[in-house]
């Protein structure tokens, strides 16, 4: 390995690796700085400075000769002095008579809340005992006895100061609404404010005439397609379940939802049909049959050979198994492709005067029977 080529006026070598232009990192740091070359210094591991009871510094050294502490005090002007002890453990506050604080230490010689007082330009003063429970006592010398929220009370006597009511013992405080309609019938709604549920004070701030309250919608969007099957989804808003409350928003007209399977739910009524295109015959299930055929007639399926409906919804599965398996027994060449049929082409076939012929002498007196069959309980 390449040594800086620097030898002292005693013949010492430097030793150090080569930097650049012969030199070490040091040497050819004094030559780019136009000094002397010279012996580098050995480097410095400690803090050099020293009080005035000839107490040195500990620290490790950053710069200047000096540690981290006593290099800020020179960069800032300050006469340098011993560096405070660390590791301040409590409070050093001490009040007038002697007492000290007893909470950890948090900056500046003080705890959090002192420090809090001394940024706030606020006297330094003993904390305030913390409270643990509501300081509300009723006229009977009764203590609350719940847990301390704030201003020396729990939350529930503290919503009382808060609202500009008279502090009242819990167990008289009111808990449901006070407005009873023309029938006499009392609102059953927890109290809110002023005597009254959140429902009934709403109507109170608006300036409205108090009136009783609508039932609340139930669980399930409202709407139901042309064939009587509901959507079934979860209630969001104004009686709809958020897709068709969105379709309402957007000032269309709500329709049957497209989901996974066609929509198709075997609890509702089903239906299975055929229909055929001048190449193509396509056998389904739906629940939604006039959506569906225009879905089909729009791909030039426009002839619909058979239709049965069946409330018992799990018929049309059964119906649409006996269908796949005869397709599973047809020539792979006689099906089509998606660019064919982009919707259905799953469950379809090439129309054939045989295949007609199977569905009218196999198919439907089957799915007749099952028609005229009494429903499953």
């Amino acid at each position: 390995m390449k040594q800086c080529e620097f030898v002292s006026d005693e013949g010492v070598p430097c030793g150090k690796k080569h930097e650049a232009r012969g030199l070490c990192k040091g040497h050819y740091s004094q030559q780019w700085s136009g000094r002397e070359l010279g012996p580098l210094r050995e480097p410095q591991t400690k803090c050099s400075f020293v009080d005035e009871h000839g107490v040195a510094c500990e620290k490790s050294h950053l710069g200047k000769g000096l540690c981290g502490g006593h290099y800020a005090q020179k960069r800032r002007g300050e006469e340098l002095r011993p560096l405070r002890a660390a590791g301040r453990v409590g409070c050093e506050f001490v009040s007038e008579h002697g007492v000290g604080c007893d909470q950890p230490h948090h900056c500046k010689g003080l705890c959090s809340r002192h420090y809090a007082q001394k940024r706030t330009k606020k006297k330094l003063e003993p904390l305030r005992e913390t409270r643990e429970e509501c300081g509300f006592v009723d006229e009977g010398g009764v203590p609350c006895g719940e847990k301390h929220y704030a201003k020396d009370l729990c939350r529930r006597h503290y919503r009382q100061y808060s609202e500009g009511q008279e502090l009242v013992p819990l167990a008289l405080q009111r808990f449901g609404c006070d407005f009873v309609d023309e029938s006499g019938i009392a609102c059953d709604k927890p109290h809110a404010a002023n005597g009254l549920c959140k429902g009934h004070d709403t109507q109170r701030q608006r300036g409205k005439e108090l009136k009783s309250l609508k039932p609340p919608r139930g669980n399930a969007c409202e709407f139901v397609d042309g064939d009587g099957v509901p959507c079934g989804r979860p209630h969001h808003a104004m009686g709809l379940c958020s897709s068709h409350r969105y379709q309402t928003l957007r000032g269309n007209k709500p329709t049957p939802l497209y989901t996974s399977k066609g929509g198709y739910s075997p609890e509702n009524t089903g239906y299975f049909y055929f229909v055929a295109g001048k190449d193509w015959l396509k056998g389904g299930i739906t629940n939604h049959v006039k959506r569906r055929l225009s879905e089909h007639k729009r791909q030039g399926l426009t002839e619909v050979l058979h239709l049965w409906e069946y409330a018992d919804g799990t018929v049309p599965v059964d119906l649409e198994r006996l269908w796949t398996e005869r397709l599973a027994t047809l020539p792979d060449t006689d099906r089509p492709e998606k660019h064919d049929l982009k919707d259905g082409y799953t469950e379809s076939i090439r129309r054939t005067v045989e295949l007609e012929q199977w569905i009218e002498e196999v198919f439907k007196p089957l799915a007749d029977d099952l028609l005229a069959a009494p429903l499953a309980a």
